[in-house]
């Protein structure tokens, strides 16, 4: 079964630095948003795959209530990422293995869309009035869309036609279909894309996750969660467990690490700030900036020095 076949791709593409492609600020003005609603389809397939995702940037939660199509029936449910670093989900019989892409798939397309609607749409979300018709081609500037584990490369040109509007309450809608090219990270020619995505943009009052919500029924992916009865108690251990402390001056991970010599990629370990080690992928194209490629480690190195083993 097929549903954006282009997120699949994209999930199974190694992350590297940077590549080529629209910038940053293209999806500033539609990120923005805390709840968006996500519904992809392929062109000519009739299994589409839905997701609604909300965002609470200031504790880093991200929660997703999904819908997509599993190995033999639909599989709906709730994925939570807390505080950015710790996966939990309910009502999903995800497969071992498959936890990340359960969350990065969604992730992704909302990347994706956002960053096309920022270069398609030459106006600010909020001063569309009504329903707006989007009729882009986009020639020279590919749009790079990617999660700490994953990413995609949608070459030029590229086409984006639909529309978006506002409605009454004040959000906004939006009817997609995205086609081009598509790349893998060494520049060499993928599959095209031709996927229609439609969904709406709104805001949500935190919390998204509530400290109080009973960890009854939640499958946490994390070993030695302790004895954590609800959210409160798992987000104490978690950031228990993250705090830098006190600074060991006796243990020094600076560096750029790999398993051998030879490899064209490596982790480069530096110190970002009191106690903390930051961890960055570096391959032949360049580094990740410090703080996007993994969470900074404490001042003991002991994720960096695990990265590094």
């Amino acid at each position: 079964m097929r549903y954006a076949a282009f997120l699949a791709l994209a999930l199974a593409t190694p992350v590297f630095a940077q590549q080529p492609g629209c910038p940053p600020s293209c999806d500033v003005l539609w990120a923005k948003y805390t709840s968006i609603t996500l519904n992809a389809v392929d062109a000519g397939s009739p299994v589409s795959a839905s997701w609604r995702l909300m965002f609470d940037h200031q504790r880093r939660d991200i929660r997703i209530e999904a819908d997509f199509p599993g190995p033999s029936t639909r599989m709906r449910g709730t994925l939570v990422l807390l505080g950015g670093r710790l996966l939990m989900s309910k009502g999903l019989d995800l497969p071992r293995g498959g936890e990340v892409n359960a969350v990065d798939t969604p992730i992704l397309g909302v990347k994706l869309v956002t960053a096309v609607l920022g270069r398609a749409v030459p106006v600010a979300p909020e001063k569309i009035q009504g329903e707006r018709v989007v009729k882009h081609r986009e020639e020279k500037v590919g749009i790079r869309f990617a999660t700490p584990t994953s990413e995609g490369y949608l070459a030029p040109p590229w086409t984006a036609e639909g529309t978006v509007g506002k409605v009454a309450n004040g959000d906004i809608r939006y009817d997609i279909r995205v086609t081009g090219g598509t790349q893998d990270p060494y520049g060499r020619k993928g599959p095209p894309i031709d996927s229609r995505f439609t969904g709406r943009f709104s805001n949500v009052a935190p919390p998204i996750v509530d400290d109080a919500m009973p960890l009854g029924g939640w499958v946490i992916y994390a070993p030695r969660q302790g004895d954590a009865a609800t959210v409160g108690e798992l987000r104490a251990a978690l950031e228990q467990k993250t705090n830098p402390g006190v600074r060991d001056p006796s243990r020094n991970f600076t560096g750029l690490w790999k398993p051998n010599c030879s490899d064209d990629s490596a982790l480069q370990i530096k110190p970002a700030g009191e106690g903390m080690y930051s961890v960055s992928l570096c391959t032949p194209s360049g580094c990740f900036e410090p703080g996007t490629y993994r969470p900074n480690s404490d001042n003991n190195g002991r994720r960096a020095a695990s990265l590094a083993a």
